[in-house]
């Protein structure tokens, strides 16, 4: 093998490199789930590379994934269900382009809304916006439970904005307690 034709292939195998890893932040992104219940610290972590990662208080079990909405079930012992979703700003339904982070909040928050009180009849009740955090809390009362949805946006080590979506169901907590929870996960991400 020639000079040039050993630099040809040490060329052509940096620039498959740089164009691998410069576009790996837009890879599609892997589910993964920490199963291991962290009793020191009584937690479990979720996490979506690169998006993000979510720690829960208490013990949680996996349960359903949907690989297109991104949904990610968690159950616990109390009959607790946690919806959580960690995925890119951009490629949500909910972006617009040149939508800021907590643009992005308020149009989840619009849409689902509107959706929740066109086809379930249901009227969402705003109880927290929080520009400062960049997220927005809000209660319906559906199916005979009151359900709560938090949408946040996060910056992530993959320089794009990502968002966490929660929907929790619970017949024994309060609306205090559902919202501190909620709030907890989403303020106290590591």
């Amino acid at each position: 093998m020639s000079f040039i034709s050993k630099l040809k292939t040490v060329v052509t195998g940096l620039v498959v490199l740089v164009a691998v890893v410069g576009c790996q932040h837009r890879m599609a992104p892997t589910s993964t789930y920490s199963g291991s219940y962290n009793a020191s610290d009584n937690s479990t972590d979720y996490e979506v590379l690169p998006y993000g990662k979510v720690t829960m208080p208490g013990k949680w079990i996996a349960g359903m994934y949907n690989k297109t909405s991104r949904k990610q079930v968690f159950y616990r012992d109390d009959t607790t269900t946690l919806t959580v979703v960690i995925a890119p700003c951009a490629s949500s339904p909910f972006s617009k382009d040149g939508m800021t982070g907590y643009e992005f909040v308020r149009n989840y928050y619009k849409v689902e809304a509107q959706y929740q009180t066109e086809f379930f009849e249901q009227t969402p009740k705003l109880l927290v916006e929080d520009k400062e955090n960049r997220y927005m809390l809000w209660m319906v009362h559906s199916d005979g439970i009151d359900q709560y949805f938090l949408c946040g946006v996060k910056d992530c080590s993959c320089d794009e904005c990502t968002y966490r979506s929660f929907n929790l169901k619970n017949r024994r907590l309060s609306e205090a307690q559902s919202k501190k929870l909620l709030q907890d996960i989403f303020l106290g991400e590591k």
